[in-house]
């Protein structure tokens, strides 16, 4: 997949609304868009996953650190088990040869 792709998928990603302002599911995330509605007051009254990170990151900067740290480990055991995929399967180097023409 090409840089451009996963960059359009991982600001929608982040753009994405969790609910308007006051309007949360459970009690947590009712807090949690609470409180960041309030410290951010968006114009809309939606807050967004970014709005979230944004603000965890200033005030709960080792919660951050650590999804960012799980998520990187798990990524990293994907490659392995891709590459080990593709050292024992040949049709995984055909698929990896094709995704290398379209970029």
């Amino acid at each position: 997949m090409n840089q451009e792709i996963l960059d359009k998928l991982q600001k929608e990603s982040l753009d994405t609304k969790v609910s308007s302002f006051g309007q949360g599911v459970t009690d947590l995330q009712s807090y949690i868009v609470n409180h960041v509605g309030t410290k951010l007051t968006p114009k809309d009254n939606n807050v967004t996953v970014d709005m979230i990170v944004q603000v965890l990151a200033e005030e709960f900067p080792v919660l951050v650190f650590a999804i960012a740290e799980e998520n990187y480990l798990k990524g990293f055991e994907e490659g392995l088990n891709a590459d080990e995929l593709y050292e024992e399967d040949p049709r995984a180097q055909q698929v990896l040869d094709d995704l290398k023409d379209n970029e």
